[in-house]
C-alpha cells in the first residue's frame, strides 16, 4: 500500500492530520498499541498509549494527578486538590467529553469513582473505565467515533 492510501486511511472521516505531518509516525503508532494491549498490564503504559493515540488523532487529551506531592523543602506531603474520584485521563473527542479511568490487574473502581462518573454521564459527557487499548478502541466504535 502506497504511503498516501495509509495516509488517506488513517485521517479518513475525521480532522486528524495525514500520518506524516503527525507527531508519531507509523512505528511509534504500532508500539503504542503493542504497550496498551496487555490486558492487566502497566497502568503507565496504557495511559501513555491512549494519551499518545489521542495526540495521534488531534485530540486533546491530558493525565490527571490525583496523588499529592512530597514536598522535599518542607519535608511534608501535599494533598492533592484534585477531586476524588476524578479518572486519569480528560480528552475531547469531537467535542465530546470523555473521561477515561485505567484500570489494570486487580484494580477495581471505588465508591467515589462510581459517584463521579454519575455526574460525568448526568452533565453529557461520556466516562469509560479500560484495562486494555482494546477496550477504548472498543468505546470508540460504540460511540461512532473510529473509523477502523
Amino acid at each position: 500500500m502506497k504511503k498516501q492510501e495509509q495516509d488517506k486511511m488513517l485521517s479518513k472521516k475525521t480532522n486528524s492530520k495525514p500520518l506524516s505531518e503527525a507527531k508519531v509516525g507509523v512505528k511509534e503508532y504500532r508500539r503504542m498499541i503493542k504497550r496498551g494491549k496487555k490486558n492487566g498490564g502497566d497502568a503507565n503504559g496504557l495511559t501513555r498509549s491512549i494519551l499518545t493515540y489521542l495526540s495521534f488523532r488531534n485530540w486533546y487529551g491530558v493525565r490527571i494527578n490525583t496523588q499529592g506531592q512530597w514536598d522535599d523543602k518542607l519535608k511534608i506531603w501535599k494533598k492533592s486538590h484534585t477531586r476524588k474520584g476524578t479518572a486519569d485521563i480528560h480528552a475531547c473527542i469531537h467535542g465530546l467529553h470523555v473521561s477515561i479511568e485505567i484500570k489494570t490487574g486487580n484494580d477495581r473502581m471505588r465508591s467515589d469513582q462510581h459517584e463521579t462518573k454519575k455526574l460525568v454521564e448526568k452533565a453529557g459527557g461520556y466516562y469509560v473505565v479500560v484495562s486494555c487499548f482494546e477496550d477504548f478502541i472498543v468505546f470508540l466504535k460504540q460511540i461512532n467515533i473510529s473509523d477502523f
